[in-house]
């Protein structure tokens, strides 16, 4: 199933409207959305790598929590093969390996 038909199906699934907004961001510009943002890009058609760096802010209560699609499929975050696990063996957010924390509010 194409990344396009998943989105509008699952949007439908869950009672939301999938609004699409193009956004030209200049060469040398940053973009910064809400984690629920679906988001990409075009390809690349120049002759060197694109790059990329990422930031996901989190509160510090952040825990896992299952989640599945409107077919009933499991959603699986891509990170979550990499962090630890918690001792009831879900990924931990907490690892301070992957996640660590760059500031504290209290």
């Amino acid at each position: 199933m194409n990344s396009n038909r998943m989105l509008e199906e699952n949007a439908a699934y869950n009672n939301a409207e999938v609004r699409k907004v193009p956004m030209v961001i200049p060469k040398g510009h940053v973009s910064f959305h809400h984690c629920r943002t679906h988001h990409g890009s075009g390809p690349n058609l120049s002759d060197r790598p694109r790059r990329a760096i990422s930031f996901h802010l989190q509160d510090g209560e952040n825990r896992y929590r299952a989640f599945r699609r409107s077919d009933g499929t499991p959603v699986a975050y891509n990170h979550d093969v990499l962090v630890r696990r918690t001792p009831e063996g879900l990924p931990d957010y907490a690892d301070p390996e992957f996640l660590p924390v760059l500031w504290r509010t209290r």
